[in-house]
């Protein structure tokens, strides 16, 4: 599905400042998708959340052992952990998800 999404914590894992957080713009748009798959560095099944480009051709973003935690009216928070490709350290992020009717955008033009 197609959405676009802002983070919730910043790069350390630490969640966005109050003020912040209120007042945050959506800085990614994409295709979601959730699955299971068999992750062969961590040797165990991980939940992912991935985001990719609107081609779906390249990961924008990705969340390892992603949860849902809300839905609701077009909106949804998914929390999981980003690992860094290049250290494998993995931090806490959270995503604030709004879906992108196409189908809405396609009768308003």
């Amino acid at each position: 599905m197609r959405v676009i999404l802002a983070k919730l914590y910043e790069d350390g894992g630490r969640p966005l400042a109050r003020h912040r957080a209120v007042s945050i713009a959506p800085s990614h748009e994409g295709i979601l998708s959730l699955h299971e798959t068999h992750d062969r560095e961590l040797r165990r099944t991980v939940r992912k959340a991935r985001v990719s480009n609107l081609a779906g051709t390249e990961t924008i973003l990705e969340l390892y052992d992603a949860v849902v935690l809300f839905i609701d009216d077009g909106v949804m928070t998914i929390a999981g952990m980003e690992i860094d490709p290049g250290t494998r350290k993995a931090t806490a992020q959270s995503w604030y998800v709004e879906i992108v009717d196409v189908r809405k955008r396609r009768t308003l033009l």
